[in-house]
């Protein structure tokens, strides 16, 4: 009887053993739709069909060093007024640098009207001009957009020149002085910046 007792006891134990080493149940493919599901999808801000920035915006009124400062990768950056902004006339330009070499200066120039003239004209001062493809094709920032390379004065430039509607937007900084960077995401990064700053609802 006892060793009857004992076997059962025995027994017992080797499948509370066993219950308790099972692997979880697998997800199905129902269960990973259901995940898919309850996920938000990410959205991509909508944007104004005209810049939103009040009349006479210079460019310090749409972005700051700090927003500069995360593109460029370094900190530091302060605001460097160009003396040939004309943002009364619509054509606000200006610049950021680390705060001690001019050279260093990541400069913005926005033509707010006439941008298929300036846009044709600016490229005439662009030497080995590349079509550059929207990021998002879906949700396009601009409708023409290079990068090449401006001789400013005996600097080599490294410039994107872009067109949405009627609005030119050229950018441009020094490669040499951020050999730490690739230049080319980091133009698109900085008009893909300056779009959604100046075109935001």
């Amino acid at each position: 009887m006892r060793r009857r007792i004992a076997s059962m006891l025995l027994l017992a134990l080797v499948w509370a053993i066993q219950g308790c080493g099972e692997k979880p149940a697998e997800e199905t493919p129902a269960d990973m739709e259901a995940t898919a599901e309850e996920t938000p999808a990410e959205t991509t801000p909508a944007l104004s069909e005209t810049i939103t920035l009040p009349a006479g915006w210079e460019i310090n009124d749409a972005l700051t060093p700090a927003e500069v400062e995360a593109v460029m990768g370094r900190t530091g950056f302060q605001t460097w007024f160009e003396t040939l902004s004309d943002a009364a006339a619509g054509k606000p330009q200006g610049s950021f640098y680390d705060g001690s070499m001019a050279a260093s200066k990541v400069n913005f120039l926005v033509y707010c009207s006439d941008g298929q003239a300036n846009y044709g004209r600016v490229m005439g001062f662009i030497n080995n001009p590349v079509e550059i493809a929207n990021t998002d094709a879906a949700n396009p920032l601009w409708d023409h957009a290079v990068i090449g390379q401006m001789i400013d004065m005996a600097d080599t430039l490294a410039v994107m020149l872009t067109l949405r509607g009627d609005v030119c937007m050229r950018i441009r900084y020094m490669p040499s002085l951020y050999p730490e960077l690739d230049t080319n995401p980091t133009l698109v990064k900085l008009t893909e910046m300056l779009i959604n700053k100046l075109y935001r609802v």
